[in-house]
């Protein structure tokens, strides 16, 4: 499905975290390209909650003359801080000061969206049986945030038939290491992230030490991932026509 604009009427706003890392960007703008080849004559923009420019704000300052409306992307895993504070909190307040209509959408859902791609992604990996599973994300103070990282641990784990789990925010790899205590053990890595960045790379750095193991990449470079978001931004801008 392609979806057709011959107006400004609207644009589509992708929104993503942020970081120094240049790995990052280009993860980024790839998927931001795959998305635009979807959208025929509607604009794609961009813009982070952090470090990268432009900020939510600058984005929407910028163009708030061009168009009527705006479909807000997150390209967000976890319905943490960002998601709450500097995501919805501020487009509501951008929306009432500016009178602009910003259309916040769903972010992409690890149990609903991602759980089911992940064993036909496995399946390219070199081992075929693993006996642990350790995932791992960005830091939250969220009880929703652990909680939907246990639960998305657990069901992936039982998919794959996987024994053994553990779960972790990325930083505290080395009372995770204290849990492990045999070198022989093949372990499955599954850092969440979107995109590569600093975390990222931190946390591979630091399960370096096992020789059986092996990694997840950051969803957004299988493109079994990268389409699934792109069919859901179809499907939820297509749906609020």
């Amino acid at each position: 499905m392609t979806i057709n604009s011959n107006t400004k009427e609207h644009a589509i706003i992708l929104c993503g975290h942020g970081s120094r890392n240049p790995n990052y960007t280009k993860d980024f703008l790839s998927l931001k390209s795959k998305i635009k080849k979807k959208f025929k004559d509607t604009d794609v923009l961009d813009c982070f909650i952090e470090i990268n420019n432009p900020t939510v704000d600058l984005c929407i300052n910028e163009n708030i003359k061009k168009y009527k409306r705006f479909f807000f992307f997150p390209l967000l895993l976890f319905e943490g801080k960002h998601l709450q504070k500097d995501i919805q909190n501020k487009l509501k307040i951008i929306s009432e000061k500016r009178k602009v209509e910003i259309i916040l959408l769903d972010k992409i859902s690890l149990i609903h969206d991602i759980l089911f791609l992940l064993p036909s992604v496995i399946q390219s990996l070199n081992k075929k049986d693993y006996d642990l599973l350790i995932t791992s994300c960005s830091y939250s103070k969220s009880n929703r945030v652990i909680k939907e990282l246990e639960n998305y641990t657990k069901k992936l784990s039982n998919l794959l038939k996987i024994k053994n789990q553990i779960f972790h925010f990325a930083g505290d790899e080395k009372e995770v290491l204290k849990k492990i205590d045999y070198v022989e053990t093949n372990i499955l890595l599954h850092p969440i992230f979107l995109f590569d960045g600093f975390l990222y790379n931190r946390n591979i750095e630091r399960f370096s030490i096992y020789k059986n193991l092996s990694i997840l990449s950051p969803l957004s470079q299988y493109n079994s991932v990268s389409s699934l978001i792109s069919r859901k931004l179809i499907n939820s801008v297509y749906s609020l026509y």
